[in-house]
């Protein structure tokens, strides 16, 4: 395959990793409705604790880097909380 066919590879990846990104997102705002109307807190210590060490084990079984996935998802994670909070008027 040629550099350029690759390349759209990658390109096709990644704007499928965005649209996940994306609808994951959509998920995290229907959760704050959720928590917003049940007087929950936005942060699940237990529930992010969880994740991370599925996340790492996710990784290790795709032979991808469980530290620079934590610290993607982290990112991504503490991005959707920011949202939630402003959804649920906590900022």
């Amino acid at each position: 395959m040629s550099l350029p066919e690759l390349r759209k590879q990658i390109d096709g990846i990644n704007a499928e990793v965005i649209a996940l990104l994306s609808r994951r997102l959509q998920v995290a705002k229907q959760i704050a409705k959720v928590k917003r109307d049940e007087s929950l807190p936005v942060d699940d210590w237990e529930r992010e604790k969880i994740q991370k060490e599925m996340l790492r084990e996710l990784a290790k079984k795709h032979n991808l880097s469980p530290a620079v996935i934590e610290e993607m998802f982290t990112l991504f994670v503490d991005y959707s909380k920011l949202e939630m909070k402003l959804l649920m008027g906590d900022l």
